[in-house]
């Protein structure tokens, strides 16, 4: 992949991930929001839901004793005596402990037979306002001291005359635990709970299940004395009953920390509803419905990511396959062309010499221009053949002992014809203090034939090619470097990332009329890591006179140099 390529990648992956984080966060945001409207919403629903439980509560109250009233009614009661007596057989069979008629002086008439004059009551007084029906709480000190905590409902119903007296309406007491009952006091597992108070902050029922005597049983108070608010608070948070709206607070207790507390008014009474969750259940919530996302979110990353990895994986095997089959493509066009020519050399030779089979000199001419095309033909299969070995790890190395100075010297004669046809010097300078090695040392003498080759290719008349090769001890081992230096006309910076890739080979301006079939570095890469060794290659600019160089971007060959060297131990 090129360099840029690989910047935009990265570049990508990185906005990419920012741009997930963004919509995480903007997504953690928005649920947190709804969550809490969540939770909200379920205070209201369970606020809601007690509320109808409880006018439930209230009306089959309220009809209960109308029932009572209108049988007591039809009774055809003589005397009061008999109307006494019906309310107790009613109030045996009844879900209230007492019951009253009220006459039009507010006098209250019981089952057991029993006449109170108590006019000045609450309940009493309620009964003769404009209201039909009454709710309220009552607690009553006996005798002994003991309060008995009450709910007082009362109906004002159809007149009706006993013994010259006039009833208007009943009045009957429950116990407040049946009340208490209806209610969900506990909620959000046990940490949520349910209370009604009245208009003026006194308890109807309390989170204790108990109508509060003796504690603090006004929940005003209670927000003055544990919440901190001040009077002016209180007030408006009365005010706001008063309007019978629903509303939300957040308070902060001394003792239970952060709550949040929903008001519902219940139609028909003075009474609201008080639902009190702590602050700890909405992170809670919105916890769980974090962790759920992250999971999910992850699983979607990861998924995501297996997908993009395999996605540029395919990408980059269908690319580097193109970039393959692309560059075989070229070469075995080019070896077409290269195998062709000496092919048809050889076949131009043969009738050539069939015409002239008589003649000696040219005979011989003919046989040596032969034998050297089939030849190179030969060396250009056995790079192929190489090639395919050395891909396919069959390459099978012969170590033994070699020398080291008759292998430069070897190497030396094979080249240097070939250099002296081209007017190129060549200098061989050796450093050795170990000549006696063990090694492949016809794989070595091919490899340096190889770099010595494009070294005479690439270097144009008059120019020099210096073969340096130097050891150096490192514990038991022996390092020998072979360095090929040249004035040729160098390589361009982007080819020099692919130079030893299989069937490269460069197309500019630079080597233009230096071609080949681009195996010759890569079989001696390949060679060179198979012996354990490497093959390196690299450029650099001075001046001319300080030796020889290589400066792509300079036209003048002569100022080009290019270094190799194969470093084996």
């Amino acid at each position: 992949m090129k360099r840029g390529n690989k910047t935009r990648a990265i570049a990508f992956v990185i906005a990419t991930l920012a741009v997930l984080s963004l919509a995480v966060c903007v997504y953690m945001k928005q649920l947190t929001k709804a969550t809490d409207a969540s939770v909200v919403a379920s205070m209201q629903e369970l606020s809601k839901h007690d509320m109808q439980n409880i006018q439930s509560e209230l009306e089959n109250s309220w009809d209960s004793l109308s029932a009572v009233y209108t049988r007591t009614q039809t009774s055809q009661c003589a005397n009061i005596q008999e109307v006494c007596n019906r309310l107790n057989l009613e109030q045996i069979s009844n879900i209230f402990n007492t019951i009253y008629l009220v006459d039009f002086d507010g006098n209250t008439y019981s089952g057991s037979n029993v006449i109170k004059n108590e006019k000045d009551k609450e309940y009493v007084l309620s009964l003769f306002s404009d209201q039909d029906k009454i709710v309220m709480r009552y607690d009553n000190l006996d005798v002994l001291e003991t309060i008995t905590e009450s709910l007082v409902y009362g109906v004002r119903c159809e007149p009706f005359q006993v013994d010259s007296i006039q009833f208007i309406g009943i009045i009957g007491f429950s116990k407040i635990s049946l009340m208490a009952e209806r209610l969900k006091i506990d909620s959000f597992d046990g940490r949520g709970y349910t209370g009604i108070i009245d208009i003026d902050g006194n308890y109807v029922v309390n989170r204790d299940r108990s109508a509060g005597i003796g504690k603090i049983d006004n929940y005003f108070e209670q927000l003055q004395n544990r919440a901190g608010l001040s009077k002016k608070e209180i007030s408006d948070i009365i005010a706001r009953i008063g309007q019978e709206e629903e509303f939300l607070l957040h308070f902060n207790y001394i003792d239970q920390g952060a709550q949040v507390v929903s008001f519902i008014p219940m139609p028909g009474t003075t009474w609201s509803i008080v639902l009190t969750v702590p602050q700890e259940v909405f992170r809670e919530q919105t916890q769980q419905f974090v962790l759920m996302t992250v999971v999910m979110l992850a699983v979607v990353v990861i998924v995501l990511c297996l997908m993009m990895f395999a996605i540029v994986r395919i990408s980059l095997i269908s690319a580097t396959a193109r970039a393959e089959a692309k560059s075989r493509g070229e070469f075995l066009s080019n070896m077409s062309h290269e195998i062709r020519t000496p092919l048809n050399g050889i076949i131009g030779l043969i009738h050539l010499m069939q015409q002239n089979i008589g003649d000696h000199e040219r005979m011989t001419g003919y046989l040596r221009k032969s034998d050297s095309t089939a030849k190179y033909l030969l060396s250009l299969v056995n790079d192929i053949l190489d090639m395919s070995k050395l891909q396919s790890d069959k390459m099978v190395l012969v170590p033994k002992p070699f020398s080291v100075d008759e292998l430069v010297s070897t190497t030396e004669s094979l080249m240097r014809s070939r250099m002296e046809d081209k007017g190129i010097s060549f200098r061989a300078e050796t450093n050795i203090i170990c000549s006696r090695l063990v090694g492949d040392d016809i794989r070595i003498e091919q490899i340096l034939v190889n770099i010595l080759g494009n070294a005479v290719k690439f270097t144009p008349e008059g120019g020099q090619v210096t073969m340096h090769v130097f050891q150096s001890a490192e514990g038991e081992r022996i390092l020998t470097t072979y360095q090929v230096e040249d004035t040729g006309c160098g390589i361009s910076g982007e080819f020099r990332q692919k130079i030893f890739d299989s069937f490269s080979q460069e197309r500019s301006s630079i080597s233009q009329g230096c071609r080949g079939t681009g195996l010759g570095m890569s079989i001696s890469s390949l060679l060179a890591k198979q012996m354990g060794g490497t093959l390196k290659f690299w450029q650099h600019r001075v001046l001319p006179q300080y030796g020889p160089q290589m400066g792509v971007k300079q036209l003048n060959c002569l100022k080009n140099p290019c270094h190799m060297s194969l470093i084996l131990s």
